[in-house]
C-alpha cells in the first residue's frame, strides 16, 4: 500500500473519516480519506475527483483499496473554514493568513463554477468542507478549496 494513514483525525462525515497521513515513496504529506469500499457514492466521488483539476478544488493524488476500506490520498490543507470561526480560546482555531473576504468568495465561486462546468454538483456545501491552503513557498499565498 502506498498510503500510510496516521492517527490524527482531521474530520469526520456521514460515511468517511479524514486523517493526516503520507503517500508514496517520497512520503508526501496528504489528507487520507477512508471510506468503506461499498459505501454509496464512493466510486462516483472518485471518478469526479479524477476529472477535476483546478486551483480551488482539492486534488486527488492516489486511491487504493484494502480489504474493507478505500483510501484516497488528497491534497493536505491547513484548516477548514469552520475552524476560522471557533472561539479565540479554542486551540483548534485557525489563526493563519487569510485572503480578503471578497477574495474568499471569489475563489469559492470560481471553484464551484468549474465544478458545475464539469457537469458535477457539490452536494455538501458547508464551512467544514471549505478548506484553507497556504503556500509557504509563494509568500503565504492563500487559496480556498472545495
Amino acid at each position: 500500500m502506498e498510503i500510510d494513514c496516521g492517527n490524527r483525525v482531521l474530520g469526520k462525515g456521514g460515511y468517511a473519516t479524514v486523517f493526516e497521513g503520507v503517500w508514496g515513496v517520497n512520503r508526501r504529506p496528504v489528507a487520507v480519506k477512508r471510506v468503506f469500499l461499498h459505501a454509496e457514492g464512493t466510486r462516483q466521488e472518485e471518478e469526479a475527483l479524477r476529472k477535476l483539476d483546478h486551483p480551488n478544488v482539492v486534488k486527488l493524488f492516489h486511491a487504493e483499496s484494502g480489504i474493507v476500506l478505500r483510501l484516497f490520498a488528497l491534497e493536505l490543507c491547513q484548516a477548514s473554514l469552520e475552524r476560522l470561526f471557533l472561539k479565540e480560546e479554542d486551540p483548534r482555531k485557525y489563526c493563519g493568513p487569510m485572503p480578503a473576504p471578497a477574495q474568499v468568495l471569489y475563489q469559492l465561486a470560481t471553484g464551484l463554477d468549474y465544478i458545475h462546468k464539469m457537469k458535477l454538483v457539490h452536494r455538501d456545501l458547508k464551512p467544514e468542507n471549505v478548506l484553507i491552503w497556504v503556500d509557504s513557498k509563494a509568500d503565504n499565498k492563500v487559496l480556498m478549496k472545495w
